[in-house]
């Protein structure tokens, strides 16, 4: 019968062979990782941001968003080029991530933006129109009989523009 001490002294190398062993494996998947995250992720995300390095605030930000595409910002850039600051932009209601008013009065800022449910309400243009708001159309929405006689559309690629006073 062997002692206790030697049992353990027997079984040593084997538990450090197999320790060893599980280490260099989770540490390959590590390394594998690493490269897949540098590769797939972090190297698209630095070439954008070193894209926009010399942009404006309001353009870095639309430009790095996950949420806007190139035209999209285009489409902010012609509106703050158009449409005079301290302006009433109005969107329609539903109109996708135009619809998201705290994002558009950073974008748009220093001019108000006003979002009207046409569905709830039909006279909301009515009464925006007599402060002189720009009407934004996205994807063809608002109708042109929605909007008040005598407003000039001024058009920005397809289905997009704005009604001027």
């Amino acid at each position: 019968m062997s002692s206790p001490n030697h049992e353990a002294a027997r079984n040593e190398p084997r538990r450090s062979w197999s320790g060893r062993l599980t280490q260099l494996v989770l540490l390959l998947a590590v390394a594998g990782q690493a490269v897949v995250l540098s590769r797939e992720y972090l190297l698209p995300w630095g070439e954008r941001i070193w894209a926009v390095r010399t942009r404006s605030p309001w353009e870095r930000s639309a430009r790095l968003s996950v949420w806007m595409e190139a035209e999209d910002v285009d489409f902010i850039q012609f509106l703050r080029e158009a449409v005079p600051p301290g302006s009433e932009v109005v969107f329609a209601e539903n109109s996708g991530l135009y619809s998201w008013r705290a994002a558009l009065q950073y974008l748009l800022f220093p001019r108000r933006i006003s979002v009207c449910d046409l569905a709830a309400d039909l006279s909301c243009f009515d009464a925006l129109a007599q402060s002189g708001a720009y009407f934004v159309v996205v994807d063809g929405r608002p109708l042109p009989e929605e909007i008040p006689p005598g407003w000039r559309f001024v058009p920005f690629g397809d289905g997009h523009g704005y009604y001027a006073p």
